[in-house]
């Protein structure tokens, strides 16, 4: 499985894409890292599930700004609360 990076403990996440193998999720982290973004991957709810966050924060409303943003290039993202 990808490692978690530092941004995977922040509570809020906006979500781009999903993924059902952890080779998938790795390379579409490394499109958006060479796009200029921070990706992580993290596991989705499923079994064998991942999730790829282009933005990672513990503050509610840049988490939803960066959702505008980041809607041009995922119009489905979403934002992820952990508690």
């Amino acid at each position: 499985p990808p490692q978690a990076a530092a941004g995977a403990a922040l509570r809020y996440h906006v979500i781009v894409a999903g993924f059902r193998s952890a080779a998938e999720a790795r390379a579409a982290a490394e499109r958006w890292r060479r796009g200029g973004r921070s990706p992580v991957v993290l596991p989705g709810s499923a079994p064998g599930t991942w999730r790829l966050s282009a933005f990672q924060s513990n503050n509610a409303t840049e988490a939803q700004q960066a959702l505008e943003t980041l809607r041009a290039d995922a119009p489905d993202a979403w934002v992820l609360t952990r508690k």
